[in-house]
């Protein structure tokens, strides 16, 4: 009886210095191998259990694909994609698409729906999405998980320094997209889009000057110009290519295409005049405005009622601006000079 104690004991102590080992090996383990070993657990209980076959793409795991024979994307420095993406457990995060957005109750009427490019190369996306789009051709989908790791902008020389270190997202995500278009020379296809849309909106096929496009709606007679460092008021709208508005200076407007925000003042708005059109300012704390706007600024005459359409890089180019400006985008303004006394 007291030998049955002696080796209770003596097991009892042999356990805690088991578990102390047993402990000693999972705090040495990195969060993110503790993660990479769930994703293969959950890769093999989904797929590889299931007779489907995951592909490997540098650390990226190809779960469905399309096949479509087009033009390949590897080429291009540009890509436009639809996107949705998820966590592993199903809980939608974002979407390039309006139906889905309003489905998971993300939607806002002054953010912008469909697709958007991706830049390639160490100045664009992170590592992950740039190894998903790999190999695609344009019309082509894919459904792909990317680690956590991988949501970097860093480039390391294997996959395990990859796991070693904290990438920017907190969450292993799924996405699904599908390649819209590619292109090398993202100016001229937003030249190409722009003169489509001239052409099914009356604007002047030619530009004044390269990415820019003017027309004049009102023009009274007899043309006059502003004084250099005078002052005058505008009301303004405007839009993407697809039409939606995204900023106006009018109420009506602004209800019209469900952007109205009670807390803004809509009013027409206060342009200092200048010599240059880099030199234009507006409002009273005389802020700076985008090349393309101050450029139509400056070509506007007393009473006149313009639009003008111009590429991104007299634009936001490609940062965009918010939820509501894409990058890469062209805009469209229209702008009327008014009468007003605040």
């Amino acid at each position: 009886m007291i030998k049955m104690k002696k080796n209770i004991k003596y097991l009892a102590a042999a356990a805690l210095t088991l578990m102390g080992v047993a402990c000693a090996k999972t705090i040495s383990v990195s969060s993110n191998e503790s993660t990479d070993r769930y994703i293969q657990a959950w890769l093999k209980v989904n797929y590889a259990d299931k007779g489907k076959t995951v592909k490997d793409l540098g650390g990226v795991y190809l779960l469905d694909s399309t096949l479509v024979e087009g033009t390949p994307v590897s080429d291009s420095l540009f890509v436009l994609i639809d996107y949705t993406y998820k966590t592993m457990d199903g809980k939608m995060q974002g979407s390039t698409k309006e139906d889905i957005c309003r489905q998971i109750g993300l939607f806002s009427n002054s953010s912008y729906y469909g697709p958007v490019f991706w830049q390639l190369g160490e100045e664009g996306i992170n590592v992950g999405l740039e190894r998903a789009i790999k190999g695609m051709t344009i019309g082509q989908s894919r459904t792909v998980l990317i680690p956590r790791w991988m949501n970097t902008s860093t480039r390391y020389s294997s996959l395990e320094e990859y796991i070693k270190h904290d990438g920017e997202a907190s969450e292993d995500y799924i996405y699904e997209f599908t390649v819209k278009d590619a292109t090398s020379k993202i100016l001229q296809w937003q030249i190409d889009s722009i003169e489509r849309y001239n052409a099914l909106n009356g604007m002047p096929a030619d530009s004044t000057e390269y990415g820019f496009y003017y027309k004049s709606l009102v023009k009274p007679s007899p043309e006059e110009k502003f004084a250099n460092d005078t002052s005058f008021y505008i009301n303004y709208t405007g839009k993407l290519l697809n039409g939606k508005v995204f900023d106006t200076s009018v109420a009506d407007t602004a209800k019209k295409y469900d952007i109205y925000n009670p807390s803004k003042s809509y009013a027409p708005v206060k342009i200092n005049y200048a010599s240059e059109a880099s030199k234009i300012t507006m409002g009273s704390d005389e802020s700076t405005v985008v090349a393309g706007f101050s450029k139509a600024l400056f070509k506007l005459t007393p009473k006149e009622k313009c639009v003008a359409v111009f590429y991104s890089e007299l634009g936001y180019s490609y940062s965009g601006s918010g939820s509501s400006i894409p990058s890469f985008s062209p805009l469209v303004f229209q702008i009327e000079q008014v009468d007003y006394n605040e």
